[in-house]
């Protein structure tokens, strides 16, 4: 038997602690009554639909199973299996990783640890201090920007008023009913000011704060027995139950003791919350240079409450919010160490993001009791800045140093504000730093573009079209909401869709469509063909932008556990890097591409768009096996990693390729009378070929087509691919792939290797040799597949590479029934370019889910049925 720790005790078990992971999830699975496979492991037990008479019986199945007491709050403290596991056996996760387990705080090794969404805003500035003497001079006259009114600058209060009038005005900004929190599962966290002081020296106080509290490189000074933080006084610990009684929510709530870093370490625990699906709703922040009750008068003028209304940005994105900023990791440090040479947490929480730390902006939130004209804004206020000037495009004003690994505070005098548009990697990133008592970091992000409404209608004549369309606007004008067209878009061949921020954009795009669409095709939809393509310039940011889609997450986060287990690296850490310099290597492009082509695929799949045929170019073809089904997504990742990786090592650096305007003929007399130097690695287009061959020899071939006039751009690939000078290493390809596991396509499968379908099971280890080392057929695939009826060919890539040629071939055909099309375009918002396609291939008679599609937003454009807008709020705390 094992000794397993339970709460802290150890005690002897009757199941090995190996095994007790398998034991939780069979449990779990009998309670829910499904196999114990199809168990997410990393969903938290509410989501599998568990309630907490269900956690009570999991935990009950528990002790019986282990032959020890399992208290049944453990459920709720530990809400998934894995994380019970974990629990169950002192931590020990390893059970699970071949599902991605990890630690905390390694985001890519756990899958992608998903983002919360800012969503609301409210301050509340007592003493009538100027809201932009302390969010910062450069937002003054530019406050609508950010979204309306979200702050107050009127007479003094007590700490729990100020926090309450911050929490209305924060849910007033996200458009959340008051009335309704009580239906919703809203967490309260709400910092309760500075510790209570210890009367003796040394002893800590509650949350690791310690009895020092202060300005780091200040003298810590103690508190006196008589203090505003002393015994005598009132304390802030029920601050959230005053708060959450007043908003009607429904307890728990919870007040945050942790020194003077208390209302960012409780915005830390309400992102924990979401993430772990404790909650669906949290209100965040606290009071900040108060003392802990009473009227905030003379020094005390500067203090202020804030509150932050957060969701998880799938849900935030579903219900149609305005996200104003993205927190992707945030971390605290409790330990009651001195404040100098204290370890900072934002490795901690940079880390979680994804993002590596360098160049980032981080703003110095000290939160201390002191005022101190050059510390505007302390505790959660600091972070409200912060959003606001991501909001704003611009500099976050203030004090922002970049972020390095120096003790909290270090440096922060000398430092400057960040200019704007110098941000690492084009995105822009703000750090948090709280300090004084428990420490904490903020990893905040500016959100992505507002989601659009997207509104198709149809019909089943041109007629009916244009009086439904001319329906729609006339509810539109009496009142109703664009996205009622939702509900019903209608059926039939002919289609409208038209994308906007707003009711007017989408009025004009209607409009504009009804008098520049084509009629449906006469012979009925197109065939769908998705086309992968290979390698070539490629914009990574496109699978950056998409970690809110929730297909394309869970995706990559299967294609990241399926990568690294032959790798032993992390595609998502990959592809949230911020100098990208690894992309330019093969053996980490290749992977990365083919991880975001694949969730790419997957997010159409889970919008109804469903493909009738595959092909891939080059290497593409991997990501185009495993979307027909030949190969499982692990098979897949495993043969992108091992070619990948034996081109790295054994040609990258030796070659490269050049695209050239040549008809095939003469390219391959080009390729003949240079005795084996050059190849033709692809038939692109009519008059376009791709050439291979040493660095050398292709210098010196460009030089002479240059010589005759033709036009010749060099890739950034640095290996002759698709050339015989790849053969020497083609047995060994097959020697570390093996036997790979190929199955009949679920999709009929185009091989632009042996121009024509092949069966999956065809697609063994001689198959990517073959790959590796013969030229792409490209223009024969598509002349074949557009030769027999109209079809649409998505090019399945975060840009487009393949496009041109694609539309090239179809223009040389005279073929005005087809078209090309692409998943997106590095000059366009990644959802929209998804958007855009989704709405022209329903038009075009291609189906739709538009309920999974989330296009359009609830009526409101704000939180969605569950919360409507705002109505009258009910008084709340003195």
């Amino acid at each position: 038997m094992s000794r397993i720790a339970v709460n802290g005790a150890e005690r002897c078990g009757a199941v090995a602690a190996g095994e007790v992971a398998g034991v939780v999830r069979e449990l779990a699975a009998g309670v829910l009554g499904v196999a114990p496979e199809s168990v997410d492991v990393r969903r938290p037990l509410r989501e599998l639909g568990m309630d907490s008479t269900q956690v009570m019986d999991l935990a009950a199945e528990l002790s019986r199973r282990l032959e020890r007491a399992v208290p049944a709050r453990v459920g709720c403290q530990h809400p998934s299996v894995a994380a019970l596991s974990a629990f169950l056996t002192d931590g020990d996760s390893s059970a699970f990783t071949d599902q991605g387990s990890a630690g905390a705080g390694d985001a890519g090794s756990r899958g992608v640890a998903e983002p919360v969404a800012v969503i609301g805003m409210g301050c509340r500035l007592p003493g009538g201090a100027d809201v932009f003497e302390v969010l910062g001079e450069g937002l003054r006259g530019r406050a609508g920007e950010a979204g309306g009114p979200f702050w107050e600058g009127a007479g003094a209060g007590t700490p729990g008023g100020l926090v309450a009038d911050s929490a209305r005005n924060a849910l007033a900004h996200a458009r959340v009913a008051v009335v309704d929190l009580a239906d919703a599962r809203v967490g309260v966290f709400v910092g309760a000011g500075p510790a209570t002081a210890s009367p003796v020296p040394g002893a800590g106080a509650a949350g690791g704060a310690g009895p020092h509290s202060g300005t780091p490189g200040a003298p810590d000074v103690p508190q006196s027995p008589q203090s505003p933080q002393s015994p005598q006084s009132p304390d802030g610990s029920v601050r959230a139950v005053r708060l959450a009684d007043a908003l009607g929510i429904p307890r728990p709530a919870l007040s945050v003791a942790a020194g003077c870093g208390s209302s960012l370490v409780a915005v830390d625990l309400a992102v924990r919350s979401l993430r772990d699906g404790s909650c669906g709703i949290a209100l965040a922040g606290g009071a900040a240079g108060l003392p802990p009750d009473g009227p905030v008068t003379g020094g005390h003028g500067r203090a202020a409450g804030g509150v932050l209304v957060l969701r998880r940005i799938s849900d935030a994105l579903a219900a149609g919010d305005r996200i104003h900023a993205v927190i992707h990791g945030s971390a605290v440090d409790g330990r009651t160490a001195p404040l100098r040479g204290r370890p900072d947490p934002a490795r901690a929480a940079w880390r979680t993001a994804g993002v590596a730390p360098p160049g980032v902006a981080c703003l110095d939130v000290p939160d201390t009791g002191r005022p101190d004209a050059a510390e505007r804004a302390p505790g959660v206020i600091g972070l409200l800045r912060a959003v606001v000037g991501l909001c704003l495009g611009g500099p976050v004003p203030g004090r922002s140093p970049a972020l390095s690994p120096s003790p909290a505070g270090a440096g922060a005098a000398g430092a400057a504000a960040v200019p704007g548009g110098r941000w690492p990697g084009g995105r822009r990133y703000v750090g948090v730093r709280g300090h004084g008592g428990t420490l904490s970091h903020v990893a905040l992000e500016a959100a992505a573009p507002r989601r659009r409404l997207v509104v198709p209608v149809a019909a089943t004549g041109d007629a009916a079209l244009r009086r439904s369309v001319r329906e729609h606007l006339a509810r539109w004008d009496a009142g109703e909401a664009p996205d009622a067209a939702l509900a019903v878009p209608g059926t039939g061949a002919h289609r409208v869709a038209a994308a906007g921020e707003g009711p007017g954009e989408v009025r004009d795009g209607l409009l504009a469509g009804l008098e520049d669409r084509t009629p449906p095709p006469a012979g009925g939809r197109p065939a769908l063909a998705f086309l992968f393509s290979g390698g070539g310039p490629q914009w990574i940011g496109t699978g950056r932008a998409l970690l809110a889609e929730p297909a394309f997450r869970a995706t990559l986060a299967e294609c990241d556990r399926a990568v690294r287990a032959v790798t032993g690296w992390s595609v998502i850490e990959e592809l949230l890097a911020d100098d990208g310099q690894s992309l330019v290597r093969t053996d980490v492009l290749q992977p990365v591409l083919f991880s975001v082509q694949t969730a790419l695929a997957r997010t159409l799949r889970a919008w109804g768009v469903e493909s009738d045929i595959v092909l891939g170019a080059s290497i593409g073809e991997a990501a185009a096996a495993v979307a027909a089904g030949a190969l499982s997504l692990e098979e897949g990742a495993r043969l992108i990693a091992t070619w990948s990786a034996l081109v790295a090592e054994r040609a990258s650096g030796h070659g490269t390729l050049t695209v050239c305007g040549l008809p095939l003929a003469e390219a391959e007399r080009f390729s003949a009378r240079s005795g084996g130097r050059v190849f033709v690695a692809s038939h692109l287009a009519p008059g376009q070929v791709c050439l291979s061959g040493t660095v050398d020899d292709m210098a010196a071939a460009e030089r002479e087509l240059a010589g005759r006039g033709v036009a010749t751009l060099r890739t950034p690939v640095d290996y002759a691919g698709h050339s015989a000078l790849l053969a020497d290493i083609a047995p060994e390809l097959v020697r570390r792939l093996g036997t790979l596991d190929t199955r009949r396509t679920r999709v009929p499968y185009w091989s632009t290797v042996t121009h024509g379908f092949v069966d999956g099971t065809a697609l063994d280890a001689s198959y990517w040799v073959r790959n590796m080392c013969e030229p792409t057929l490209m223009e024969e695939a598509v002349h074949r597949l557009a030769g027999e009826r109209a079809v649409r060919i998505v090019e399945i890539s975060p840009h487009p590479v393949a496009l041109f040629s694609v539309r090239q071939t179809l223009a040389a055909r005279g073929d005005t029934r087809s078209a090309a099309l692409a998943t997106g375009h590095r000059d366009v918002p990644a959802r929209q370019g998804l958007e855009d396609l989704v709405a022209r291939l329903w038009c075009d008679g291609i189906d739709v889910d538009w309920s999974a599609a989330g296009a359009a937003a609830p009526a409101a454009r704000g939180t969605g049925a569950a919360l409507p807008r705002p109505r009258a709020a009910a008084p709340g705390p003195a």
